[in-house]
């Protein structure tokens, strides 16, 4: 088995996407449907999952990312929006059908069962599909995406008044709310395809006209979709990949499909870079982007860079947060990415070990924050970008990620951090059992503060005391003040940006940084940009732009080449 990162689609539009290929002939052809928006990411390690297991069956499969999503061009505010995911899938499917010369299989999970359907439903080449806790209609999905946000995020005290709707970090136009009000599985009258394995929630009632349909057009094996409420009902980034609905999945395929091993295949040239097109309609600058691997393991990341190159720049590393994979919160790291080479930066989307598309080192655990393997990632990943000078790199970090900046930062050093939310308190497991290089990041506190802080009393404390005991404490390292770790890369000459939300940087200092922090702004190359407001995840649109702007703002001027890209005025993320 095989797996090829490639581009497909039209050469101005280009779609990302996974092949996953079978040892010998396939036995057929399947395309998976991600769903849309949070729910994407929450996702995405299970459908690497699920497309790992049916290639190891002998099926020929392609997971991607719809126009506008993941590593595609476009993005959430050009028009058409449905339409441009109901064309992606299209394509995705002629090209499976022309390697393959079988019909294809669709697997759709929430709204990307809807889509699925609906392309299903007007042709004659596909000959399964899979919906997968599928969306009724674009309206439900919709409303349960609100309710998931009030829960996870809160009310918006400042709501986006041009029509559209933002749900966890994804913007919906007015335009492409109004396309997915008429995204209904009840209007689709055609069989979606002779067989149709349907998972739904045993918790939820499935709507019973679009039941009645499916039973009366199609041979449909109706079944539960364990795990599902694990996976999406919450916003929090844990891997959660279940196990039995990807079992229920791959044997039903099997059956449905047996193998006779005779089916050769056709296997085109894969396109393993695509030009990009950033900019508006009066200042279009063109990106090339191009997968990575890096390191002995091979992790994976996407460089994008300015075309024509305009000559060797340190390198921008945005990192993983959480478990989440390389396109960053909300997309963020995807749209920077082509904003920054556009004026002449180069960047590196990359996920960790055991995140995302990179594999897992022996005996670690895939899906794991903060992981302890990490750190030693970064320096091959370094020293590979870089043998000459592993240092010549800046890297660009949310809440783990930024963590993982500043530990970078204090002992391998690099150019500059951009740490965005970094948990400055977080004790590494490692650290904490006497292992790895303690100026690798904050000490951790003496054992007896520890016992202190655990017994609820150091909450009590830690506002009552006055900032000089504080300060006293950190000098002695009995109570290291959270800003420890970034006075010491600050004295080590690191271009350092901290940017927080109000919550998160009150979380953070309080009264212990009081006097660090005072001195950490006297420095040049120090910069704390704090956004009122702005939650731990950049879930909202104009906290994610402003933020987005003020690392534009650094980065450009400091990072960028000499040559033409370099020249062009910096813009807004949300106009690319």
């Amino acid at each position: 088995m095989s797996t090829t990162p490639f581009w497909f689609g039209p050469e101005d539009r280009r779609l990302f996407g996974w092949l996953h290929e079978p040892v010998g002939p396939p036995r057929g052809g399947v395309v998976l449907c991600y769903p849309v928006g949070y729910e994407h990411l929450l996702a995405y390690s299970t459908f690497a999952r699920l497309a790992e297991r049916l290639a190891s069956a002998g099926f020929l499969v392609l997971r991607f990312d719809y126009d506008g999503t993941g590593d595609s061009a476009g993005n959430d505010y050009e028009p058409a929006r449905v339409r441009a995911w109901l064309e992606s899938i299209r394509r995705a499917i002629e090209l499976v059908h022309g390697m393959t010369g079988q019909n294809v299989s669709l697997v759709g999970m929430r709204l990307g069962g809807t889509l699925a359907a609906m392309v299903a439903g007007e042709t004659s080449d596909v000959a399964g599909v899979v919906l997968w806790d599928p969306c009724v209609s674009g309206r439900s999905f919709i409303r349960e995406s609100k309710m998931l946000h009030i829960v996870g995020v809160g009310v918006d005290d400042h709501p986006i008044d041009d029509g559209a709707v933002e749900v966890a970090g994804h913007v919906f136009t007015k335009e492409t709310v109004a396309e997915l009000a008429a995204a209904d599985l009840a209007s689709i009258e055609a069989p979606l395809a002779p067989r149709v394995l349907a998972l739904v929630r045993s918790d939820r009632t499935f709507n019973s006209k679009v039941k009645a349909h499916l039973d009366a057009t199609s041979d449909v094996t109706w079944d539960d979709a364990v795990g599902q409420g694990d996976l999406i009902d919450e916003l929090a980034l844990i891997e959660r990949v279940p196990l039995q609905a990807i079992d229920r999945i791959v044997d039903w395929m099997q059956a449905a499909f047996p193998s006779d091993g005779s089916a050769p295949m056709a296997r085109p040239e894969l396109p393993n870079t695509a030009v990009m097109r950033h900019g508006d309609d009066v200042d279009v600058v063109d990106v090339v982007e191009r997968p990575v691997r890096l390191g002995a393991l091979g992790l994976f990341g996407i460089i994008t860079e300015p075309l024509p190159g305009d000559g060797d720049t340190p390198i921008v590393i945005c990192l993983n947060y959480g478990t989440a994979h390389h396109i960053g919160p909300s997309r963020l790291w995807v749209e920077l990415a082509r904003e920054w080479a556009a004026h002449g930066v180069r960047v590196l989307r990359l996920d960790l070990s055991g995140v995302g598309d990179s594999p897992v080192r022996s005996g670690q655990r895939s899906g794991l924050s903060n992981a302890p393997e990490a750190f030693d990632d970064m320096v091959q990943v370094l020293t590979d970008l870089n043998s000459a000078d592993p240092h010549d790199a800046v890297v660009v970090g949310v809440c783990s990620g930024a963590y993982l900046s500043i530990d970078v930062a204090a002992l391998h050093g690099v150019r500059g951090i951009y740490a965005l939310n970094a948990n400055l308190r977080f004790e590494p497991d490692d650290l904490l059992a006497g292992a790895g290089d303690a100026n690798r990041a904050l000490p951790p506190s003496r054992s007896f503060i520890r016992r202190v802080s655990a017994s609820g009393l150091g909450d009590r404390l830690k506002d009552r005391l006055p900032p000089l005991l504080w300060h006293v404490l950190d000098r002695l390292h009995i109570h290291p003040a959270p800003t420890h770790a970034l006075e010491r890369i600050v004295d080590k000459g690191v271009d350092t940006f901290i940017g927080y939300g109000t919550d998160n940087l009150l979380t953070m200092l309080t009264q212990r940084s009081k006097y660090a922090l005072r001195r950490l702004e006297e420095r040049p190359n120090f910069h704390l940009e704090v956004v009122d407001g702005m939650d731990h995840l950049l879930m909202l649109r104009r906290h994610r732009q402003r933020m987005a702007d003020a690392l534009t703002a650094h980065i450009v001027p400091k990072y960028a080449s000499a040559g033409p890209a370099a020249q062009r005025s910096p813009v807004s993320t949300s106009e690319s």
